[in-house]
């Protein structure tokens, strides 16, 4: 059996699966490891990445790339995302990856991003799905996944990373009423205003049988629901999360600085500011559809960029 990696590039964090390869086309994972490097820190200001970031960001993926090898890999895809695609650096910056690596990352867009999320997420929540919204908020920018019947009805991918928002408006620790007041009012606004595919099911669209999210904030959420103390994928994989309960976690981590947010259980200390914004973006979206519920899927875009790497192989 084959032995593939992938490192998923993200504005915030950069992950590694290493996964074995079934002859039924199915894979295991078996190493995982993740460096919360925020390669798109200060991007809200200037799209360029910085020196500082660039540098902590090649070492994390020269890291993963020697571990991959140590594991006996037969091959390692990379793909980044939304700062890198953003950036008006970026070609400095793989080439940096390429001449420290000798692997030369992809550049996803939006639609790439959302739609190979997507197999990522079918790998647990199997394609005979047949009405499902499927949402990966990231660092940089939030993608929305449409199924019907299916197959994919629609695609799109939003301004509202993490990153971007916690820099642009939340100054003070913990955040100030209007603050938090100004972040809520921007996201609603972008959810209203861009996404033409939630607007598109407002009114009608029947949750049968998921809505799905996948990534750090839903992944985190789902951690701090169950008081982990120590992370499980298995245990996040189809983890149920309603919107009163996600409501309480915003309320509890509001009221706390990101020190003390950081001592909640299934909170790591790198994410106990951008949970913040996350957590927002999950309840718009759930208001924005009259949803009461999301389940959580800790597979996704390392997943999708093995399995998309095989289809194209077969």
């Amino acid at each position: 059996m084959k032995k593939i990696a992938s490192i998923d590039i993200g504005t915030q964090t950069i992950r590694l699966l290493v996964a074995e390869i079934h002859t039924s086309g199915s894979l295991s994972a078996l190493y995982r490891d993740r460096f919360i490097v925020r390669l798109g820190e200060g991007m809200n200001k200037k799209k360029h990445l910085s020196n500082a970031a660039i540098n902590r960001a090649v070492k994390c993926i020269a890291s993963f790339v020697n571990k991959s090898k140590e594991l006996g890999v037969d091959k390692i895809f990379a793909a980044a995302t939304a700062c890198v695609r953003e950036a008006g650096n970026s070609r400095l910056f793989l080439k940096l990856v390429f001449d420290k690596t000798g692997i030369l990352p992809s550049v996803l867009s939006g639609h790439e991003e959302a739609i190979l999320t997507l197999k990522g997420v079918q790998s647990v929540y199997n394609s005979t799905t047949d009405t499902a919204l499927v949402m990966d908020i990231g660092g940089g920018s939030t993608e929305l996944t449409l199924i019907k019947n299916r197959s994919v009805s629609m695609v799109e991918s939003l301004p509202l990373g993490v990153m971007g928002l916690t820099e642009k408006y939340l100054k003070h620790d913990p955040p100030l009423a209007q603050e938090v007041e100004a972040l809520i009012r921007n996201v609603r606004f972008i959810i209203k205003s861009q996404s033409g595919l939630l607007s598109s099911i407002k009114n009608d669209f029947k949750l049968s049988p998921v809505f799905i999210g996948t990534a750090g904030t839903m992944t985190t959420l789902a951690a701090m629901d169950q008081e982990m103390t120590s992370y499980d994928p298995c245990k996040i994989n189809r983890h149920r999360l309603t919107q009163k309960k996600i409501q309480c976690l915003l309320k509890e981590m509001l009221s706390k600085n990101a020190r003390q947010r950081s001592l909640m259980p299934g909170l790591e200390e790198a994410r106990a500011t951008v949970i913040i914004p996350g957590t927002q973006i999950v309840l718009s979206v759930m208001e924005m559809i009259n949803c009461s519920e999301i389940f959580v899927s800790d597979a996704g875009l390392p997943e999708g960029i093995i399995l998309d790497k095989l289809c194209h192989e077969t």
